[in-house]
């Protein structure tokens, strides 16, 4: 890890973020509404990547339809589920996992 890093998040395990990529309007009214995104205004399909503090790529999650929370997407990822207690998770503030976080008894 980066001194830099080290010295001001030194628990900090992984880093989060979620992309959206515009995609085609399905002919289907039920997909239409799965895929919308009011963020974007569009339908999207949506990724979740994570990092380690050092850059590496430790997870990209298959695209799921645009409309899943960040929550959702990183709840059914399972990459909470090999944190050990006392890591600490970096993620912008749309991600409102904090309380899951503290579930699992992570930072």
């Amino acid at each position: 890890m980066p001194d830099c890093f080290r010295k001001e998040y030194p628990s900090t395990r992984i880093i989060l973020d979620c992309t959206e990529l515009f995609i085609e309007t399905p002919a289907h009214f039920r997909v239409q509404s799965e895929t919308y995104s009011t963020y974007k205004s569009h339908n999207t399909a949506k990724g979740l990547i994570a990092i380690t503090p050092n850059g590496f790529v430790s997870l990209v999650t298959d695209l799921v339809p645009g409309r899943m929370s960040d929550k959702q997407i990183t709840e059914n990822s399972g990459l909470i589920d090999v944190l050990d207690e006392g890591d600490s998770v970096m993620a912008d503030r749309g991600f409102l996992i904090e309380s899951y976080l503290k579930k699992k008894m992570l930072n």
